[in-house]
């Protein structure tokens, strides 16, 4: 009843912006709960692949693993068509199950919980990371795991929490002849009344990683390149006026109050709608690997990140999948063996197989046509769990008032 309780409770934090209250400093040195799978994460992160695999041999029940993209139902498949024999798992016993972050979280403490979990998830991926370095720090259903295989190919900052891929979301715009196509390379032009209604957005409301990327550009690096950006396209220092205390709430302000986030109700239908041809001139910012869809006229669409010349101070912004081990799974080196196979080429197949999906381990390359991780580091917003965790108390609300 305790982590029940402590799951709805930090499911109603993440939603208000309250953070509560820190962890006892766990072994991840990030303030991170100290976890009763830890010392075998440790031990695991020191294990070759074999040795994993030897001693996941000896653990029963059900392997599952849950995600808020399809594609880990394919990860799973093609783990199991690796290892199932070995591990006695086949597709009865072996799930890829897609489910929301929220969804996640309260399984993951329910299953805590059972007296008896030989059917709950080993491990998971994560999309916000706000809403997990929150759990990681109040709750102990989930344990941080590394292997020093793929440490060198990481950068240090991707180890806690693990981060195994990217989604990106990126300015596009539709160029079909009739109209003169967008072309802006400053995103202060989009606050221009000529794009009113014209901008497609998922409401960020609606969708927690669209409010992620606007409360981490009020971070205060990215508040400097909005200033700097501000004053090439008006020519003036920006001079803050009340509620828009900086560049980036001025930015934020004008931009929900020109963009069209009603007219569709995800980034699909963001794709489909703005590929056709009457919507010449038209922008939109979502998820690049939509354009994979074969409803998507994506000769239409123009990727204002591949431009010659860029978007200032940013083309879109990017946030991570990260990995983690369900503390009180059944299967914990078996989850190990997973999350090493995910940052392999072969496990990062599903995600591969089209434009818009990124390992982080640097030595994965990117579906043909795409440009790479470090390129899009350089080049979009990358979201910010732990500012985003100092500042959602006050900017949640305000974003979601404005109008």
């Amino acid at each position: 009843m305790k982590k029940k309780l402590l799951a709805a409770a930090l499911i109603g934090l993440a939603a208000i912006g309250i953070t509560a209250c820190g962890g006892n400093g766990g072994g991840d040195g990030d303030g991170a709960l100290s976890t009763a799978l830890d010392p075998i994460a440790e031990k695991g992160s020191k294990m070759t692949n074999e040795e994993l695999l030897a001693e996941a041999k000896k653990e029963s029940g059900k392997f599952i693993a849950y995600g808020n993209t399809s594609r880990i139902k394919d990860a799973v498949n093609n783990f199991v068509a690796k290892y199932g024999a070995e591990l006695g798992l086949n597709a009865d016993n072996a799930i890829g199950s897609k489910k929301s972050d929220t969804e996640t979280f309260t399984l993951l403490g329910n299953e805590a919980e059972s007296a008896n979990n030989s059917e709950g998830a080993s491990m998971t991926l994560i999309q916000d990371s706000a809403t997990l370095d929150l759990y990681r720090k109040n709750s102990d259903i989930l344990t941080n795991y590394h292997s020093n295989l793929f440490d060198s190919k990481l950068d240090a900052n991707e180890l806690v929490p693990l981060a195994n891929q990217y989604i990106n979301k990126l300015f596009m715009w539709n160029n079909v002849e009739g109209e003169v196509a967008p072309k802006f390379t400053n995103v202060w032009e989009l606050l221009d009344a000529k794009y009113k209604n014209r901008i497609y957005f998922k409401a960020p409301e609606k969708e927690a990683v669209n409010k992620n990327f606007l409360m981490t550009l009020t971070s205060p690096s990215w508040v400097t390149k909005m200033e700097k950006a501000y004053k090439d396209y008006y020519g003036k220092d920006f001079q803050p006026t009340g509620e828009l205390k900086n560049a980036s709430y001025a930015w934020i302000k004008g931009f929900l109050q020109n963009a069209d986030t009603t007219s569709f109700g995800g980034d699909t239908d963001i794709a489909n709608g703005l590929s056709k041809p009457e919507n010449s001139g038209k922008v939109g910012l979502f998820v690049l690997s939509k354009l994979r869809s074969s409803s998507v006229l994506s000769d239409n669409l123009t990727v204002g990140a591949w431009e010659q010349e860029s978007i200032t101070p940013f083309a879109g912004f990017m946030y991570g999948l990260y990995a983690q081990l369900a503390t009180h799974g059944p299967r914990p080196y078996t989850a190990m063996l997973f999350t090493n196979y995910l940052m392999t080429e072969e496990g990062f197949k599903p995600w591969a197989s089209s434009i818009g999906g990124y390992s982080a381990n640097k030595d994965v390359p990117v579906h043909d046509g795409d440009k790479d991780l470090s390129f899009y580091k350089n080049t979009l917003v990358m979201e910010d769990g732990k500012w985003i965790n100092e500042v959602q108390a006050e900017l949640s609300p305000w974003i979601d008032g404005i109008k």
